[in-house]
């Protein structure tokens, strides 16, 4: 297998230029408002236009003006003084740059969408203050240690087996998670803030806007579309984008470049962010703003667009470790592991899906799974541990533990073809299973190999869900060989490639962060 090999030791050692900056900080309109916008006016609007013209008058200035406000919701406060602010309090300091930064360098924009807290609130914690998890929301604690989420308990085998047995929940993990300090309940919609974080610490990081050879614009855009898709009031929906845009139009490198050379991190599928404007679909107008066109977007599925510049970037997984250290000791741990299932299959098969035909094929899935039950496992994904039922979202790492005990990983299609899914099945060495091209095969091309042969098993979708192939009995009939040659390719070549590492870490390959910046400066010099 061939590989572009962008590690060496120097290239880690960089220093990067960066000075204290304070982020932007928007306003955040009302859950009731959003209720009530097409019906009557109410203070908190009147509080929010308000807001608008000191807005606008902000960036007129300059020096962007940092905006006070009276008082911040509980989960705004949480965000600026443990995610942000650990992140400025780190970037102190005078740093020597390294020439191999030459060609590298990006100038990243003073901006931070805020959140919008009222509907946070509702998404996130209950009016007990209790955490509770909902699909598409970040779950409490979900951003903290800078996007990777809360550490995982370290738990003894027996202490796990208690809390999984309590209710019919079958334990039977013969591996636990090492090292432990490397392991997160990270959420799969937390990209843009990890990344950020990674970026803060960039080595080639500069402040001056005509050395930069890349610009990062820091729009936390699928925050925003978590806590504002069911607004049905379109001017409330998309009030933040507006301000963005108004923001971005002010800023002297934006008019001379035009948003060439420019890119951003989006946390959530196409169909999520690319709303044509005006238009009352699902979803923000993001992708779809004219002054955006030229831009370049790295998010976790590719909307195969000829309108995009877009680049396939993958999930985040739960795994972060800080050293070469931390890799090695996971490599070894899932090289021993005795595989218990020929197949697991994690997610449901019940609730409704975009396309029917999506909860059709998952039936037939799960119930050829049932007929095979002593070499398939299926766990349906929910939102609390019931007979047979884990919490994907709230509990990541459970889905890790289950697929280390299985041979291969069943990966169809849900909303949208990518999954979190089939890179938490990579970091287990479990070898997954698609059904469709646009799953990973054409999405990751510059982290997987060009051969989807050497780590992966396509299976026939229609003849599945029609009943004439077993899948169960397709994946027995491969060779005990080919099996092991995969293991090894997901293990040692695929699995560094496809993780974030801990963004002050001192790792000497490349992982996810270092493989997109690499193709993001290929395609602009091309």
């Amino acid at each position: 297998m061939a590989y572009t090999d962008m590690s060496s030791s120097s290239y880690k050692k960089l220093h990067m230029v960066h000075v204290n900056r304070s982020p932007l900080k928007f306003p955040a309109p009302s859950s009731s408002c959003c209720c009530k916008a097409r019906v009557l006016p109410c203070l908190f609007c009147l509080l929010l236009c308000l807001t608008a013209l000191c807005f606008l008058q902000a960036t007129n200035t300059s020096h962007l003006q940092e905006l006070a406000w009276v008082a911040y919701p509980n989960l705004a406060e949480f965000i600026q003084d443990n995610v942000l602010q650990a992140l400025r309090d780190e970037d102190e300091g005078e740093h020597e740059v390294h020439d191999m930064c030459e060609g590298r360098y990006v100038y990243m924009y003073d901006v931070l969408a805020q959140f919008n807290a009222d509907l946070a609130e509702e998404c996130i914690v209950t009016g007990r203050g209790r955490c509770r998890e909902s699909w598409g929301c970040i779950y409490c604690g979900g951003l903290e240690n800078e996007g990777r989420g809360l550490l995982v308990p370290s738990l003894t085998e027996a202490d796990n087996s208690t809390i999984l047995n309590k209710n019919g929940y079958y334990y039977n993990y013969s591996i636990q998670l090492r090292p432990a300090e490397a392991w997160y309940r990270t959420h799969q919609f937390s990209l843009e803030v990890l990344f950020h974080a990674k970026m803060k610490k960039y080595a080639c990081l500069t402040t001056d806007m005509a050395r930069a050879d890349a610009f990062y614009v820091p729009y936390y855009a699928g925050q925003d579309a978590a806590l504002s898709l069911r607004c049905n009031a379109l001017e409330v929906r998309d009030r933040h984008v507006n301000l963005f845009l108004e923001w971005l139009r002010g800023q002297e490198t934006w008019q001379r470049t035009r948003g060439h050379k420019h890119f951003m991190v989006l946390g959530r599928q196409p169909v999520d962010l690319n709303r044509p404007i005006k238009t009352r679909m699902w979803g923000l107008p993001i992708t779809s703003q004219p002054e955006l066109a030229n831009l370049t977007f790295l998010w976790k599925g590719k909307a195969f667009s000829t309108f995009i510049h877009e680049i396939g970037v993958p999930y985040p997984t739960s795994f972060h470790p800080s050293s070469d250290s931390h890799l090695k000791v996971w490599q070894e741990t899932i090289k021993g592991t005795k595989r218990e299932w020929l197949v697991s299959f994690l997610g449901s098969a019940r609730r409704k899906f975009r396309h029917e035909s999506t909860l059709q094929f998952r039936q037939e899935l799960h119930k050829q799974c049932e007929k095979e039950n002593d070499k398939c496992r299926f766990l349906d994904c929910t939102l609390e541990y019931k007979q047979w039922q884990i919490p994907c979202e709230s509990e990541p790492e459970i889905v890790t533990l289950e697929f280390s005990n299985a041979v291969f990983c069943l990966q169809p299609e849900g909303d949208t073809p990518t999954r979190k899914s089939f890179f938490d099945s990579i970091v287990a060495g479990c070898i997954p299973v698609v059904f469709s091209n646009e799953t990973a095969h054409l999405q990751y091309d510059a982290y997987l190999p060009p051969d989807p042969t050497l780590y992966s098993i396509f299976l026939n979708k229609d003849d599945i869900a029609l009943g004439k192939d077993n899948f169960v009995q397709a994946l027995a009939n491969i060779s005990t060989g080919r099996v092991k040659s995969m293991q090894e390719n997901i293990r040692e070549h695929i699995l560094p490639r496809i993780i974030y590492s801990s963004p002050s870490s001192s790792i000497s390959f490349p992982d996810s962060f270092d493989i997109a910046l690499h193709q993001l400066f290929s395609s602009f010099t091309s």
